[in-house]
């Protein structure tokens, strides 16, 4: 800071106490704009005294500078007080009041408004960009305000509140400003709007993004449209990628569209159209990922071993659901235990006596000893990694 600036401010300490208080915020908020606690912390020197009141201009400013907590501080001080230097009461400064209302809680806010703000339709509008609970505290005319109800769509709790009123308000059911912010904060919202939304491309849009499962619902025109059967896959609610079960029967049927649905979701490959039912290649991209599936494949693809290896690699149960000559093959077999311990019990004798492969298994899982051979269960490297296992247990 400047040597002359200084002196100012230090002259204004003794002379002008609230001359001083906004001069110190004004240049403080000019060197350091990004730490609204270093400009209060000047002004804290001073709220204690009971003589110094806080100009209005300065409380407007501090309203409108951040909301950090100890400019929470300030205002309690300010309204604490009740009065401005102009002897009237703060609440009868209509500009103090809608800051004040986009900078503290519901709750705290609440105690502080007079009751007439409650009904002031531009006063809430505010306090709602702040605190979308004002929505309980206000007059209920204005809960059925469009601009109240889809700046309540922010919260959870408040969004509750507005769609329970949508229940007795016919007129707001076809408002699609608000059908709009809710199935943005929740795609099932859908079903609680005028059924013409099904057919919006833009609330379809939204509607499937938050929720797949939503695709079962809107247009036919877009449940084949693979932009709207993306959005849905890529949904944090998508059914655990099962949402293109509801996508149109010629999307289905549509080989690029499945090859991209699986891709996004591997599960997609089983809601794959009739056409593609014997598709080997679009098994194979699904098994890569989900191998899971392979119970749900046509019996000839359990019994074709490329595929079978394939489910195998991805998951080792995928082994219990291949045909019976795969599962005599010793590589199959191998594969699946390499992936998953338990399947041991289905190894043959080879396998029993790999020791390579029971010590891995046993690394895994030393409960598998029982279907390892005799002669491994005294192998010193066999004893000695089931007793390592066992002190680390111990």
């Amino acid at each position: 800071m400047k040597c002359e600036q200084k002196m100012y401010l230090e002259a204004c300490q003794v002379m002008y106490p609230e001359a001083y208080m906004e001069a110190a915020f004004d240049l403080t908020a000019k060197m350091f704009p990004f730490l609204p606690v270093m400009i209060t912390e000047r002004i804290h020197q001073y709220r204690k005294l009971e003589d110094v009141v806080l100009p209005l201009s300065l409380i407007s400013k501090i309203l409108g500078f951040g909301k950090s907590r100890e400019l929470d501080d300030i205002l309690q001080y300010f309204f604490i007080h009740q009065q401005t230097p102009e002897k009237i009461p703060w609440y009868e400064h209509k500009d103090v009041v809608y800051l004040m209302l986009y900078t503290v809680s519901a709750e705290d806010g609440y105690q502080l408004l007079p009751v007439q703000y409650l009904s002031d339709a531009k006063a809430m509008e505010i306090a709602m960009y702040k605190d979308p609970r004002w929505i309980s505290y206000m007059h209920s005319h204005l809960r059925t305000n469009p601009k109240i109800i889809i700046l309540a769509q922010r919260q959870n709790f408040t969004s509750h509140i507005a769609l329970r009123i949508l229940t007795t308000h016919a007129e707001l059911r076809k408002n699609r400003d608000i059908a709009l912010a809710a199935v943005k904060q929740h795609g099932e919202n859908l079903h609680r709007f005028d059924n013409s939304f099904f057919h919006d491309p833009e609330i379809a849009m939204e509607a499937v993004k938050e929720c797949g499962v939503m695709l079962r619902h809107i247009a036919e025109r877009f449940r084949g449209d693979k932009k709207y059967i993306f959005a849905a896959l890529g949904s944090p609610m998508s059914g655990y990628g099962g949402a293109f079960r509801w996508a149109s029967t010629a999307a289905k049927n549509d080989r690029s569209i499945v090859a991209a649905a699986i891709r996004k979701s591997s599960i997609s490959w089983r809601y794959r159209g009739e056409t593609l039912t014997n598709d080997r290649s679009l098994a194979m991209l699904a098994f890569r990922k989900a191998g899971g599936m392979l119970w749900a494949a046509p019996t000839w693809m359990k019994d074709d071993l490329p595929v079978v290896m394939i489910a195998v690699k991805s998951c080792g149960t995928a082994f219990l659901s291949a045909s019976a000559r795969l599962q005599a093959n010793e590589t199959v077999i191998r594969c699946a235990i390499m992936k998953n311990a338990q399947m041991m019990e289905f190894a043959n004798e080879t396998l029993k006596n790999d020791k390579k492969l029971v010590m891995h298994v046993l690394k895994r899982n030393k409960s598998m000893k029982q279907y390892i051979s005799e002669a491994l269960k005294v192998d010193n490297d066999i004893i000695r990694i089931l007793a390592r296992k066992r002190r680390r247990a111990l």
